[in-house]
């Protein structure tokens, strides 16, 4: 049972973030971007890298929330960080 509700709480998640906050392509090649970035640097065993790589991608994800309250005028339930 609770691994269907995770399961469900995920994909509705993954809903929010593909549909909703992330729904540009443009969006779409910078995130995918910066995955491979923070992919690559894991690869090459360099963490510091990563850790830059990984806060850039979270600094943008943090953003799209803020822009996405300050259009529906209220806070996201799913923010990241307070």
């Amino acid at each position: 049972h609770l691994m269907t509700v995770l399961g469900d709480v995920m994909e509705s998640m993954l809903e929010f973030h593909r549909f909703t906050l992330l729904d540009t392509d443009e969006e779409d090649n910078l995130l995918l971007e910066q995955h491979r970035k923070i992919c690559a640097s894991i690869e090459q065993g360099d963490p510091q890298a990563a850790a830059a790589a990984m806060a850039e991608h979270l600094d943008h994800i943090i953003s799209c929330y803020a822009q996405e309250e300050q259009k529906d005028g209220k806070p996201s339930s799913r923010r990241l960080a307070g």
